[in-house]
């Protein structure tokens, strides 16, 4: 078995190469992209140029034309305008970007508390939006997205990577197929908030940043450098931490496992105790516990304590990767080992270099099923990756596609179907959301996503948004 970029097979080409045991990803890349021409050539619109935005603008370039990108910070746009393939128009202000009648769907890569207004005024100016998770921050804003995208009939995806990655496909065939039984718990674990002291404020922000219109639906604050710089993820009301970028990644994709909608009620409230990583054997800390009503669910998120690595200094280096013998192929040929000193673990099935440091693990009556990463980097045990499903790998009922980024250009185009819509996305986010409240409220809460309020809770449902007085970026009802 050769590690391999893994995220980057089609459905077909999935079985072929897990037998093969290894990948041409140029060549498939051509073949997807050339079908995609065939049926049309998307013009799109990026709105934000950070680290995220830069990739998805080199990606997004390979297969369609990217022709406008927008940011509030003159600099990044102007450097990310000239990393185009042929000259961008260059906005701003997103609402010019979305004016552009030329314009067929615009990729949302702005910080997380921008995600659900820009979409909603992407999909109301008729674009169809491709989203990085998560797409929501509050309750509110979660129905808001769910009603525009439901009322729009346009193709939404959201950039949560496991979807496009084989072996969390590997994974949901082994699930759906009964291999370890009807499931009954979750584990999630991550690593702990990271912990930053704010810096001391600079009034005003530099001239060629927009520090307002960054602001946006948030509360007025000083400008912080550390918070424009990334900081801001690990801030409550703007990027709610792992449990949301990590967590809304998670229960997207055991939504998919279990091939059913996160509905109903979900109730959550903190739990303490402590648990062991199901391959290492390190002490996580549980700290809440969610119940998935209509799936007869128990869930728990888990943080870290003292999680080992293969690739902390401790071990023995991973070997490198081959520059020219294909994508993630390792360059001695050798099967990837991920048990190394006293935490040796089973041999996994890796889509990247190195071991995530965060993940899931369901549990069924007959079985149960580790995964480590949730994103582009997704470990499994060999065994699981090898089972030969009982269907046809063409099956529409898995909804799997190599690369989501391409599978939403070939929505737009008529060919495919979506594998992550904002609905499903949005739901994900929410149950992650109800866990924040639960634990800012320090008790059990129940959310009704039926009637979009918590049950009995007046305290809980006044939380519902967050909406600043007076501030028109607000998504209201």
């Amino acid at each position: 078995m050769y590690l391999f970029k893994s995220n980057q097979l089609d459905r077909r080409g999935f079985l072929k190469v897990a037998a093969a045991g290894f990948v041409a990803w140029p060549a498939l890349a051509e073949t997807l992209t050339s079908k995609l021409s065939e049926t049309g050539n998307p013009k799109i619109g990026l709105i934000g140029l950070g680290e995220r935005g830069l990739f998805l603008l080199e990606r997004f370039q390979q297969h369609c034309t990217v022709a406008a990108v927008c940011d509030i910070h003159r600099g990044r746009l102007q450097s990310g305008a000239a990393k185009g393939s042929h000259e961008l128009q260059q906005f701003s202000d997103y609402r010019r970007l979305l004016a552009n009648n030329s314009l067929t769907g615009v990729v949302i890569a702005t910080p997380d508390h921008w995600h659900a207004r820009i979409a909603i005024d992407a999909l109301k100016a008729g674009k169809h939006v491709f989203c990085e998770t998560p797409v929501c921050r509050t309750l509110t804003e979660t129905a808001a997205l769910i009603a525009a995208a439901s009322n729009a009939k346009l193709k939404t995806q959201v950039g949560i990577q496991g979807r496009a990655n084989s072996a969390a496909f590997a994974a949901c065939r082994y699930i759906r197929e009964g291999q370890i039984g009807k499931v009954h718990t979750v584990r999630f674990w991550s690593p702990p908030d990271r912990a930053f002291t704010p810096l001391v404020p600079v009034n005003p922000p530099p001239a060629e940043l927009d520090w307002p219109l960054w602001l946006g639906p948030l509360r007025e604050r000083p400008y912080d450098k550390g918070l424009f710089d990334g900081n801001w993820r690990f801030v409550e009301e703007i990027g709610g931490g792992y449990l949301m970028s990590r967590g809304s990644q998670l229960f997207a994709l055991l939504s998919w496992f279990l091939g059913r909608e996160l509905d109903g009620q979900v109730e959550v409230g903190p739990k303490t105790g402590l648990a062991k990583h199901p391959q290492t054997g390190a002490a996580h800390k549980i700290h809440l516990e969610f119940v998935l009503r209509n799936l007869g669910l128990r869930c728990q998120w888990e943080t870290t304590t003292d999680f080992v690595s293969p690739h902390e200094p401790q071990h023995p280096p991973a070997p490198a990767l081959s520059p020219t013998g294909g994508e993630g192929v390792r360059q001695d040929g050798r099967e990837r080992t991920t048990a190394h000193g006293p935490h040796a673990r089973p041999q996994l099935h890796a889509s990247a270099a190195h071991d995530p440091d965060w993940g899931m693990q369901c549990v069924g009556d007959k079985g149960e099923l580790t995964m480590l990463g949730g994103d582009a980097d997704c470990q499994i045990k060999a065994e699981v990756f090898a089972y030969k499903s009982r269907r046809n790998s063409d099956d529409v009922e898995w909804n799997f596609a190599p690369d989501h980024r391409l599978n939403w250009l070939q929505c737009i185009a008529g060919a495919s179907q979506p594998t992550m819509p904002i609905e499903r996305a949005a739901r994900a986010a929410a149950v992650c959301i109800v866990g924040k409240l639960a634990r800012r409220l320090d008790r059990k809460v129940v959310w009704d996503f039926e009637k979009n309020e918590f049950v009995d809770d007046p305290e809980a449902n006044r939380l519902r948004d967050a909406a600043v007085e007076g501030n028109p970026w607000t998504v209201r009802l």
